[in-house]
């Protein structure tokens, strides 16, 4: 049963990466953001970072980019398993700032 690991809205400056949330527990995550605020010339970046080792370095493991306005507003990365960090992040690389509603489940 998946459960809430983390949750807001994130309320973006353009060409300015936000990390939404670090989880330091062990688990299998799935990031889910809201693009329903996105228009023509929205770019947007959404990313995952997870270490493989303890006190190693955070490495992108996932990343998509979505443009304009998008016609199934929930987007959901792949599952990501990690045992000492995972890290969700958002980049707004264009377009006009907005505010992005996400949560970040535990499977």
């Amino acid at each position: 049963m998946p459960t809430t690991s983390a949750s807001g809205t994130e309320a973006v400056i353009v060409n300015t990466p936000s990390t939404l949330a670090t989880i330091s527990t062990e688990g299998v995550f799935v990031l889910n953001i809201d693009t329903t605020n996105m228009v023509g010339g929205d770019d947007l970046e959404i990313t995952v970072e997870t270490k493989v080792l303890t006190g190693g370095t955070s490495r992108q493991v996932y990343s998509a980019m979505y443009s304009n306005a998008q016609s199934d507003a929930i987007k959901i990365s792949v599952p990501v398993s990690s045992m000492f960090e995972y890290v969700a992040k958002i980049n707004q690389v264009s377009g006009t700032a907005r505010s992005y509603a996400w949560s970040i489940l535990g499977l």
